[in-house]
């Protein structure tokens, strides 16, 4: 069952995440597009807006917090066929958590509706946690009420966990769940963003300005209808999907591509119908239509359309759909989706590029054991690394890559180029290297027949030996595929990079500089190092230098705020000096937050130090825009600085009996790693 694959994860991922505390005002989340309601569970419980439930866990579509670290989130997604029961069984013995239990399993109701409710007690990063799920089908559609907490101090019938649950009702029939009504929030990727709900690709030469009632689907909305899309256009009233699936082919592959993708587009769909011609910026499309069975109201047939566009070096395949019973609003409005879409000229393109190549600079993105920041990637576990040859190269780690290619660790791509590839870790085979080497080979050819472009190289990646070879497969779409394997005495790596033969040809520079971007150690890495003078994190990227001969280095509240953040202090008899860093907050949240942050990450005999507000003022620091806070109580004062950079908060806090350090005295012990 796909769904169980997909929840796996998503729970053993609920650990306790840290989201901004400023202060809404909301006191439900209605969300008629999905059908449900989501009132403010009890006096002090706090909903959270989309930025921040998308922090705690991206396929949350709602969620709260509680004053006493409670955390609730609403998702939503197509039900599986199968009993509510079943499926509710399969999750509850699908979990991750390690050590996972199932201490409650039973059939309740959920506004008069069938349910099912099941309690799991497991551990994740070496802290026991506490989830409450309860489960229940909305037609077509499944909403999963998933609250957590430590396990500590939490009971199998806890009183928040009901009322995160009592606060969701369902309010009407909901339509898809990854379609929801209005505009497309700005967001970017690989060679893509949307802005004020217009979708630009510089890499693709494609601008969608949608009009007549339809509206872009990007990012990980998409993801949920299908990961190898480029972008897609919804109308809410037709309930009309198109879908672009666009790639960079070279003028000599064209041909061959076309052919290749019609076989596809005739292969899948019976029985065929008439076409339907629409124009695209002046270009005409042909649409083939095809008439094929979709899960619908009542199994009801949909009418499904797809075709073919060239433009340049960017080929384009259209899928279309929309419900059969209503025709008559699907065509009415399929040729404005299509007059949505716009070919960008030479200076646009470049323009948004640069903008994009600035933004994705600052990526960051940190996981148990990994580190995405500024682009590069850093792996502790398998002693890996890349760093992007240039801006063009962009790559995809953690969940988003599993989502991307399940089982990958990495994906990488090069929409200007063509260029896509996946990284997979083995744990290390005692088959000789050229051997495992050619069965990765065939892997990669999926057992086609397939021609070597010149021969097996051998070469080395860092430490590790590494072997080459380059293969384009018959009877598929025009591929030229690179396969590269890699060796240590722990893990063994199988690369694959591929695109256009025509394309890789012309770019043999760009995909030789990918390849050379890995670097492999013999063994695995600490993500960070302590000496007696200073504590090193290259996941989180900072160095703190120790105050003093008479500190010493405590990490005692790191587990904290795990995987997300981290934290690390430097003590002495009546002085502290330590350092928060949380990937995914701002030094723009509210005061309050940042004052919760400081006092969690103090031991709580100096909690007394947070009795009121701090005094604030505005400042810089380690070359960042920061504020400097200052906390006091009757033994102890907490001289604050609060700052961020590649999309992750620092505050670093010194704890005095005595004020006597000042900024610079504390600027000077704490630098950025690169």
């Amino acid at each position: 069952m796909r769904l169980v694959s997909c929840i796996a994860p998503l729970l053993a991922a609920f650990t306790g995440p840290i989201v901004s505390a400023q202060e809404a005002d909301a006191s439900e989340i209605l969300r008629e597009d999905l059908g449900f309601r989501l009132e403010r569970p009890a006096p002090g419980w706090r909903l959270l807006d989309e930025t921040e439930v998308k922090k705690v866990q991206p396929r949350a579509v709602a969620g709260a917090i509680s004053p006493t670290g409670v955390y609730g989130v609403v998702v939503v997604e197509s039900a599986p066929e199968g009993s509510l029961i079943d499926i509710g069984r399969a999750l509850a013995d699908s979990s991750q958590l390690e050590d996972a239990e199932v201490e409650l399993f039973e059939t309740v109701e959920h506004g008069n509706r069938p349910a099912v409710h099941w309690t799991l007690h497991g551990s994740s990063n070496g802290i026991e946690y506490r989830h409450h799920i309860t489960l229940v089908r909305h037609g077509d559609d499944l909403f999963r009420l998933v609250s957590w907490t430590r396990a500590e101090g939490s009971t199998t019938d806890a009183t928040a966990f009901r009322e995160f649950a009592d606060a969701f009702s369902l309010v009407s029939t909901a339509p898809d769940p990854v379609l929801a009504a209005g505009m497309t929030a700005d967001d970017q990727g690989a060679g893509w963003r949307v802005m004020r709900g217009i979708w630009q690709s510089p890499a693709f030469g494609l601008e969608i300005v949608p009009r007549g009632g339809w509206r872009v689907i990007a990012g990980r909305e998409l993801w949920q209808l299908d990961t190898r899309a480029t972008v897609a256009l919804f109308h809410e009233t037709s309930r009309a999907t198109v879908l672009l699936f666009a790639d960079r082919i070279a003028t000599t592959d064209q041909a061959a591509w076309l052919r290749w993708a019609r076989e596809e587009s005739e292969s899948a769909g019976e029985p065929r119908l008439e076409s339907l011609l629409v124009s695209v910026d002046r270009n005409e499309l042909e649409l083939r239509m095809f008439t094929n069975h979709a899960a619908g109201d009542g199994g009801e047939r949909a009418r499904e359309l797809s075709g073919e566009l060239v433009h340049g070096e960017t080929c384009t395949e259209f899928l279309a759909w929309y419900p059969v019973h209503l025709e008559a609003e699907a065509m009415n409005a399929m040729h404005s989706a299509f007059d949505s879409i716009h070919f960008l000229d030479d200076i646009e393109r470049t323009a948004i590029a640069r903008d994009l190549a600035f933004a994705h600079a600052q990526e960051n993105l940190v996981g148990d054991g990994f580190a995405l920041r500024q682009g590069s990637y850093r792996d502790f576990r398998f002693g890996l690394r890349w760093t992007p040859p240039d801006a063009r190269f962009h790559v995809a780690v953690g969940e988003d890559a599993d989502l991307d290619v399940q089982g990958a660790v990495l994906t990488l791509s090069a929409p200007e180029l063509g260029l896509r590839g996946e990284l997979y870790a083995r744990p290390f085979s005692t088959i000789p290297h050229a051997e495992w080497h050619e069965a990765a080979v065939a892997r990669a050819n999926q057992g086609r027949t397939a021609e070597r472009v010149g021969s097996t190289r051998a070469f080395q990646l860092g430490e590790a030996p590494a072997l080459e070879t380059i293969t384009e497969p018959t009877g598929s779409r025009p591929t030229r595929i690179h396969v590269v394997t890699a060796e240590t005495s722990l893990w063994a790596f199988e690369l694959r990079l591929f695109g256009s033969p025509g394309l890789l040809e012309r770019e043999a520079a760009g995909v030789e500089a990918a390849i050379a971007a890995f670097t492999i150690a013999r063994e695995a890495s600490s993500p960070t190092s302590t000496t007696s003078r200073a504590h090193y994190d290259d996941r989180l990227g900072f160095q703190l230098l120790s105050p003093g001969d008479d500190f010493a280095f405590t990490d005692e509240g790191a587990k904290r705020f795990w995987p997300l953040g981290t934290v690390a202090s430097w003590t002495a008899e009546d002085r502290r000096l330590t350092v928060l860093a949380l990937c995914g907050a701002s030094a723009t949240d509210g005061i309050d937050f940042h004052s919760s942050l400081a006092r969690n990450s103090l031991p709580i005999e100096l909690a007394e130090a947070f009795d009121g507000p701090p005094r604030v003022t505005q400042t810089t620091f380690a070359g960042r825009p920061a504020r400097a806070a200052v906390w006091s109580s009757a033994t102890r004062t907490v001289s604050g600085w609060i700052f961020d950079r590649d999309e992750t908060l620092f505050l670093l806090l010194s704890v005095e009996t005595t004020p006597s350090t000042t900024q610079e005295d504390v600027e000077g012990l704490f630098e950025f790693l690169p």
